[in-house]
């Protein structure tokens, strides 16, 4: 999502590297908001598959967002929104559900495990953004929020042992 919606403010509207700058402080101020204040107000009310699921959820619907954007800046600058608030809520989440399915010998593993696959999630994004782009932000956009919905449907199907 980061990488795509950079590279549409510079092809498409054409964003000075001071502008660019802007938008990702503005980026991770969202991000930052959620981390660090919404995200610890929702868990006192919310369990955490629950705070998964409805981050999962807001990052999709950030991402189909994107694709209405193609000629209005402020519906990406919009749409930012409810994309970093989804990586937030989710994220942090996830790693607390992986690390509770495992023993406490395990911990390290499954940290590194998700950790390398966000590494490599980092890597396919920017290659499938250079290759789709090249015909269509639409396409990037869809396919991560097509990712992004599958990850939502699992979480709906998922069962936690301990639910909190």
């Amino acid at each position: 999502m980061y990488q795509a919606s950079n590279l549409l403010l510079v092809q498409r509207f054409h964003y000075s590297a001071a502008k660019l700058g802007l938008y990702s402080a503005y980026l991770a101020a969202v991000f930052s908001l959620f981390l660090l204040v919404i995200l610890r107000f929702i868990l006192r009310f919310v369990s955490t598959i629950n705070t998964a699921r409805i981050g999962i959820f807001l990052l999709a619907a950030g991402l189909l967002c994107f694709i209405f954007s193609v000629n209005s800046q402020i519906i990406v600058w919009l749409s930012i929104i409810p994309s970093a608030a989804g990586m937030a809520l989710s994220y942090n989440t996830l790693m607390a559900l992986f690390s509770d399915a495992v023993n406490d010998d395990e911990q390290g593993k499954v940290m590194g495990v998700m950790i390398g696959f966000m590494a490599i999630a980092w890597l396919l994004g920017g290659l499938l953004t250079g290759l789709l782009a090249a015909n269509s932000y639409v396409w990037t956009f869809l396919l991560q929020a097509f990712g992004a919905f599958f990850g939502f449907i699992f979480l709906l199907i998922y069962r936690v042992k301990n639910e909190y």
